[in-house]
């Protein structure tokens, strides 16, 4: 379970200029989620969790995967290096 706070991670393959938009939609769909950016080059993904919130890792990453299936052309979202700041 993540817990309320600021979180940084890796995102195994971005492959276009799309992933981060979609990365980024994605992660707002969750209402515990807020202040979602993610940066194209070294593929990393930032998000907070609400202070009143909190969200299951696998649920995050089950949704990024199937974002990263609707991207196609070896899009993988898949969260590495998951840490709280």
């Amino acid at each position: 379970m993540l817990m309320p706070g600021t979180y940084t991670a890796t995102v195994n393959s971005i492959v276009c200029d799309g992933c981060g938009p979609l990365i980024e939609r994605t992660l707002r769909n969750f209402e515990d989620i807020e202040a979602v950016a993610v940066d194209q080059k070294s593929t990393t993904v930032q998000f907070s969790v609400k202070t009143e919130g909190g969200i299951a890792a696998g649920d995050l990453q089950e949704a990024l995967d199937e974002a990263a299936g609707r991207m196609g052309m070896g899009a993988d979202y898949a969260l590495s290096h998951l840490r709280r700041k």
